[in-house]
């Protein structure tokens, strides 16, 4: 992902309509005037998981495939998800 600045997370929904929201940071900075409300839940859900899910991944790809591997004796995936992983962190970092 880009260093580039954006607003602070948790980001939240406010309901504009009964179908659309809104979208704001934990600072109230609206980030999307408007948005389905299935959209706007989408985006926050992705936006609040992306740091967690980024780790997640990279520490299954250190453990699975890092220069000491494997850490464990129980350590083992198939090739083609450490290659999965690694493709998905790198959509994740642009």
């Amino acid at each position: 992902m880009n260093e580039s600045k954006f607003s602070p997370m948790p980001w939240t929904t406010y309901q504009l309509s009964s179908k659309s929201s809104g979208i704001e940071g934990q600072d109230t900075t609206t980030i999307v005037p408007f948005a389905t409300n299935a959209d706007a839940a989408l985006i926050v859900r992705a936006v609040n998981s992306h740091a967690d899910l980024v780790a997640a991944l990279q520490a299954i790809v250190a453990e699975i495939d890092g220069p000491d591997r494997p850490y464990s004796t129980d350590s083992y995936l198939p090739r083609k998800f450490v290659e999965q992983a690694r493709a998905a962190l790198a959509r994740a970092k642009g």
